[in-house]
């Protein structure tokens, strides 16, 4: 209730942390929907936010508890594209509950090397 509250924009200057710790909530007791909608206001509202890149994160794993793989897939591009291991997992999961396993190991593979060093 207090992270949706309109006084936070107006009483302060984290509005970009607000939204992705909204969208993270949400996300986290599985109404992805609404995460999805809170995590894309805050990357389009805050796109120089330093918590974007896992915005972008969280929005994906949303979208693909909820079926919408291509859609995670998609916006998982640019941070797969430059290596980000958790994004080539993230896609290489994505693929995985689409169905298209021979995408998902490919970037199960990238993610294996390129993403050496990260959590992923």
């Amino acid at each position: 209730v207090l992270l949706g509250s309109p006084d936070i924009a107006r009483l302060t200057a984290l509005d970009d942390y607000v939204l992705w710790l909204l969208g993270r909530s949400l996300a986290a007791s599985g109404k992805d929907a609404e995460a999805m909608a809170t995590l894309d206001r805050m990357i389009t509202e805050f796109p120089d936010s330093i918590r974007v890149d896992d915005a972008h994160l969280k929005w994906a794993e949303s979208a693909t508890r909820a079926g919408q793989h291509a859609k995670a897939i998609q916006r998982l591009a640019p941070l797969a594209a430059a290596d980000n291991g958790a994004a080539l997992l993230l896609t290489a999961k994505a693929h995985e509950a689409g169905g298209d396993q021979a995408a998902a190991l490919r970037f199960y593979r990238k993610a294996y090397f390129r993403g050496a060093g990260s959590e992923a």
